[in-house]
């Protein structure tokens, strides 16, 4: 009797485990192509990473920015990137580093470096 109720026990606390499991995955593949559609709706992105986040229960998209044409018609990096909550479709932070604007929520940055930091919270959890 003992070993059921330990089996049981052992069983139940698995359970919400792999169901947890399964709507994490499920939110992520709707945050990817939430994702996708948003980027869409932007010009000139060369590359994006969609990130759903467990932790704060939202969906990110970070929109990097390629090359585009100077005045001249040379093409020079950007280096242009943008944090997104995809679903409001809300800028959350940008790292404009040829013009020297790099913010992530209320921090400021000053360095490529520095405005990876401060990402992590929302591309990483």
């Amino acid at each position: 009797m003992k070993k059921i109720l330990l089996l049981l026990a052992i069983v139940s606390l698995l359970i919400p485990i792999s169901v947890n499991a399964e709507g994490t995955l499920l939110f992520q593949a709707k945050c990817a192509e939430g994702a996708k559609q948003f980027v869409y709706g932007h010009s000139n992105v060369a590359n994006y990473i969609s990130h759903y986040n467990k932790k704060l229960d939202k969906c990110f998209a970070l929109l990097i920015f390629g090359l585009s044409p100077d005045k001249y018609g040379r093409t020079r990096p950007d280096y242009l990137w943008r944090l997104y909550n995809v679903l409001e479709g809300t800028l959350i932070g940008e790292g404009d580093f040829v013009k020297e604007v790099c913010y992530v929520g209320e921090k400021e940055c000053k360095s490529p470096e520095e405005f990876e930091v401060l990402l992590k919270p929302y591309m990483e959890e």
